[in-house]
């Protein structure tokens, strides 16, 4: 099971170099915060933890927004739309191969998972040739109208003797839930 995670603000995979090129630019390294003529470490980390990503891309962490903006034909929402689909690709791809092609399914969840009808498009169309089953449209595009299944599939299910097993699923969560679940569960909590 993998969990891939968008960088609104950060930098995501860099070159490890980077933290140098910021670093570097007026002065050597430093851990000082008082020296006040070469850029500060910490500074180094706020520009790749904070003012980077879709952030520094298209000025705004909001995926919504983004992909609305690139539907309207920005380019650089566009790009960052591209490179959020790449950057799920690449893990998809990795994990087949480490897999040997055995993989059950492909689950979108969260907030961008459960809620980006476009993303969830791009991604399946990738896939299909790894043997994933057709996006059927209608299902991706009214996802909301059964709010009460957990997990729903939005693939055209396959002819029963087709050979395509692999689904396209989308699973609701709910972090604060099971967050909750999870300590009311625990033993800990309760003893003093």
């Amino acid at each position: 099971m993998t969990f891939i995670t968008h960088r609104a603000t950060r930098s995501g995979a860099i070159d490890p170099s980077l933290i140098f090129h910021y670093t570097n630019k007026v002065g050597r390294i430093s851990h000082d915060p008082d020296m006040a003529i070469n850029l500060h470490v910490t500074q180094a980390e706020q520009i790749l933890n904070s003012n980077s990503g879709w952030k520094s891309l298209t000025g705004t962490t909001d995926f919504a927004e983004i992909t609305q903006r690139a539907g309207e034909g920005s380019e650089v929402h566009q790009m960052a739309f591209n490179l959020f689909v790449d950057r799920i690709l690449n893990y998809i791809g990795s994990y087949h191969l480490k897999l040997e092609g055995k993989v059950d399914a492909i689950v979108f969840s969260g907030g961008i998972g459960e809620r980006s009808i476009e993303l969830r498009k791009a991604v399946s169309e990738k896939v299909r040739c790894l043997g994933y089953n057709a996006l059927d449209e209608t299902k991706n595009e009214s996802l909301d109208d059964d709010k009460a299944a957990r997990v729903v599939g939005i693939d055209v299910r396959p002819e029963k003797d087709s050979g395509v097993e692999s689904r396209i699923l989308v699973c609701r969560t709910d972090e604060q839930f099971e967050m909750a679940r999870q300590c009311a569960l625990e033993d800990k909590f309760w003893h003093e």
